[in-house]
């Protein structure tokens, strides 16, 4: 079986498995966790025994369905329903046709479980759910990443700009604008995402215009989102970033190979775009989507993290069964292609991405053990990488 990644759940289902919107409007709000940069909420899923369950989802508004790890829908009773012919085999669909944020009911067209055996709905996530943005529907939809706080119908944002947004009538995606260099470009507004993405062409022609924009090999910290792909990707810092009224000053982008933004997900957004506009930038927000009538008003307050890119040099990617793989990375030599079995004496197994590269941050100049299956253990400095 195919590793389990956002990516592939995304271009293989997302037609198939289009966001129904909520109906009616009822305000109500829960708890919004910020961690590497992704936002997560626990949500109430109506289990088989009649009671609502916790349960902790990963929220994406650049998402196409509901997906829940294989445990958590077989601990909630969750039925499986016959598999149609656009689902990927590593997904079971499964009987869910509602859940719930607060009190508030939130209708489920399609949901899936998957295949692999893990409480997880993807490889090296840091929950047990997936949920698209869009499924929130026709509600006005806050994600509030200074406060903590996602709610469904509040009251405007104090202190907010009104920014331009266009949803796509199938997805729901909400394309914005940013402007490089004098340029403006479409991006997906992407919760799911940890880090900022951009074409390699854009970045390229950027790195031709101005040698002097900070730029690494590879992919780190929050950055490295997937592992193996992001091997042949580059990091660059942009200056001068602007989102409408919203001057975001330096934003640092990861690159994807030319292609991946400008065909298939821009079919998907209303308009074409070039990247995704991530949690390095939307940590520093609260954003206020208001779905029914495409408008967006967002409070922007700058809070860089120093820590982002301390970090052993190593692009670390996940599979489905919760182990890790080196694939690269600055400090990968020897390491290339070996799973990563502990990192200063913390087996690693089971663990998400995020903890992992936890476990690789820390002082600059300091060291972290690090043991590969069959080998010794070896030292690597964790440096600024960025």
């Amino acid at each position: 079986m195919s590793p389990l990644t956002r990516g592939s759940f995304i271009a293989g289902v997302s037609a198939a498995l289009a966001p129904v919107p909520a109906r009616g409007a009822t305000r109500a709000s829960v708890p919004l966790a910020v961690r590497n940069n992704r936002i997560y909420a626990s949500f109430g899923v109506p289990a088989q025994s009649g009671a609502r369950e916790p349960v902790v989802f990963a929220i994406d508004t650049g998402g196409g369905g509901l997906i829940l790890g294989r445990r958590t829908a077989d601990r909630l009773g969750l039925k499986t329903r016959p598999a149609g012919s656009n689902l990927p085999p590593s997904f079971v669909p499964i009987a869910l046709d509602a859940v719930y944020v607060a009190e508030t009911r939130i209708p489920v067209d399609v949901a899936v479980m998957t295949a692999a055996d893990t409480d997880r709905y993807a490889a090296g996530a840091a929950s047990a759910g997936f949920i698209p943005g869009a499924y929130l529907g026709h509600h006005v939809v806050t994600y509030d990443y200074l406060d903590g706080v996602l709610s469904l119908d509040g009251p405007p944002l104090k202190g907010a700009v009104a920014l331009p947004v266009r949803l796509h009538p199938e997805s729901g995606f909400p394309r914005v604008e940013l402007t490089i260099d004098g340029e403006t470009f479409g991006f997906l507004f992407d919760t799911g995402a940890s880090f900022t993405m951009l074409s390699r062409a854009v970045v390229d022609r950027m790195r031709a215009k101005h040698p002097d924009w900070p730029y690494r090999d590879g992919a780190f910290g929050p950055a490295n989102m997937m592992g193996g792909p992001e091997t042949g990707g580059a990091m660059m810092r942009l200056r001068d970033v602007g989102w409408g009224a919203i001057a975001l000053g330096d934003v640092d982008v990861v690159t994807r190979p030319p292609g991946t933004f400008e065909g298939y997900m821009s079919s998907r957004t209303a308009g074409p775009i070039v990247g995704a506009l991530g949690g390095n930038v939307l940590r520093n927000v609260a954003a206020r989507l208001d779905y029914p009538h495409s408008t967006l008003t967002v409070r922007y307050e700058r809070r860089p993290r120093p820590d982002e890119f301390t970090v052993v040099p190593l692009i670390i990617e996940p599979h489905a069964d919760g182990t890790f793989t080196i694939s690269g990375g600055a400090a990968a030599d020897g390491l290339r292609g070996k799973q990563l079995i502990s990192v200063d004496g913390h087996p690693v197994a089971g663990l998400s991405l995020d903890d992992v590269q936890q476990l690789l941050r820390g002082p600059v100049g300091t060291m972290r053990s690090i043991e590969t299956s069959g080998e010794r253990t070896v030292d690597r400095e964790i440096v600024a990488t960025f």
